[in-house]
């Protein structure tokens, strides 16, 4: 009986086949919080300084964490109610001062689910609106996301 050839890859081949980064590989690897317990094991020759791996093994690995994206079982929960929404500076301004009028910043941190930064990003507009956080405030505020969202009329907002 002959032995089965194997073809062994590196971290950076590995990274190759995925599209991502090497550091993202080594962490995948690790025992870190960030590491895949069905990553391959290493099955590196002697003439190798750094870990290899059997090729079919790593596919078989990708098979495997392709199939779990599908099921949303890839680490993270499948995203639901995710749309972003960007809406323009004058807009945001309207928001934020309903929401001043209507109760205090961290009552909407706590009702969007996301901390006083994030929130203050939305602001800025440097990040986009979560569809379910524009519906939390909404029902909040007693409007609709429609009417939250709509340019503001002239002189609509206060004056800073």
């Amino acid at each position: 009986m002959t032995a089965k050839k194997i073809n062994v890859i590196g971290y950076r081949d590995i990274a190759a086949k995925l599209g991502v980064s090497v550091k993202y590989i080594h962490n995948l690897a690790g025992t870190g919080e960030m590491s895949d317990p069905d990553f391959p094991q290493p099955t590196t020759p002697e003439w190798m300084r750094s870990p290899g791996f059997d090729e079919d093994d790593v596919d078989r690995w990708i098979a495997l964490r392709a199939a779990r994206a599908q099921r949303g079982k890839s680490g993270r929960p499948p995203a639901l109610g995710y749309t972003r929404i960007q809406v323009s500076p004058d807009v945001n301004k309207k928001i934020l001062q309903r929401i001043r009028k209507a109760g205090t910043f961290r009552e909407f941190t706590e009702l969007a689910g996301i901390s006083d930064q994030a929130l203050r990003t939305r602001f800025t507009g440097r990040t986009r609106w979560r569809s379910v956080e524009l519906e939390a405030f909404a029902t909040r505020l007693g409007t609709t996301v429609d009417e939250l969202t709509a340019e503001p009329l002239a002189g609509e907002l206060d004056v800073d």
